[in-house]
């Protein structure tokens, strides 16, 4: 088992932020995302590519991967946020 850390492209998005980080993630051959949220539209694209979603992650990296690899933690089936939850983050500068 290999660990990755990645760029998020969601965050600075106008729109669909979680769309286009699940739809990058797809693009990894991933088989598992471990996740603090995740919204439906996001979770659909995982979902059609096959990637399970484990969620509610908090903590430190090495004790939620001995979680994972000992199946402690809950795969989930439904979004655990709304849609347009994770907005658009306040950049420094003028209004």
């Amino acid at each position: 088992m290999t660990f990755e850390a990645l760029e998020n492209p969601g965050p600075l998005a106008d729109g669909g932020a979680g769309i286009k980080a699940a739809q990058a993630l797809t693009t990894l051959g991933i088989d598992a995302l471990l996740t603090g949220n995740m919204g439906p539209n996001a979770l659909s694209v995982l979902n059609a590519a096959g990637i399970k979603v484990f969620t509610g992650i908090n903590g430190a990296v090495e004790e939620t991967v001995s979680q994972y690899r000992q199946g402690q933690l809950d795969l989930i089936e439904d979004a655990t946020t709304s849609a347009h939850t994770g907005s658009r983050p306040e950049l420094p500068g003028p209004k």
